[in-house]
């Protein structure tokens, strides 16, 4: 059966100068042939007993994983944004020429994200390619809010 392709693939095909691959034929059929060769009996019983034995072993490790609740979870679920200020936030108030004690820090970050849509998600660890994508949407945003608040504290810090 020859293989579908779209409109666009054909075309960049074209322009690219690929050739396309001739479909087989239909007359050109590809047999199996079974071999028996007694000699290999002892070996494949070998493989048969270790492949059980493996079986066996493993359905008990399942079960017992699987009840177990005390295994830590390997989904969690992260607010991107605050990640994104968290990472932003520094740059931000140095550029303003604030102070950065812990407190302002606190005051900015929470300012800003209450002025940003809250934006989670579930990941297993593998945080960076979904930070990239929303940092790079929301750049903008994050940086406004972030202006925003720190102008604020700057006028007015909670501290002397």
């Amino acid at each position: 059966m020859p293989r579908k392709i779209s409109k666009t693939d054909h075309v960049l095909d074209l322009i690219s100068g690929k050739k396309e691959e001739p479909a087989p034929k239909k007359s050109e059929k590809k047999s199996v042939k079974v071999v028996e060769n007694e000699n290999n009996d002892e070996l494949s019983d070998a493989i048969r007993k270790q492949l059980t034995k493996e079986i066996s072993e493993e359905k008990p490790k399942k079960s017992k994983s699987a009840s177990s609740s005390d295994k830590p979870n390997k989904f969690v679920y992260i607010n991107v944004m605050e990640t994104i200020v968290k990472n932003n936030l520094e740059n931000r108030m140095a550029s303003f020429d604030m102070c950065t004690c812990e407190h302002c820090k606190a005051d900015v970050m929470a300012l800003t994200l209450t002025k940003l849509p809250a934006k989670y998600v579930v990941t297993d660890a593998q945080v960076s390619p979904l930070l990239n994508y929303y940092s790079s949407k929301y750049y903008e945003t994050v940086n406004i809010e972030l202006t925003k608040a720190c102008t604020l504290i700057n006028k007015f810090p909670h501290h002397d």
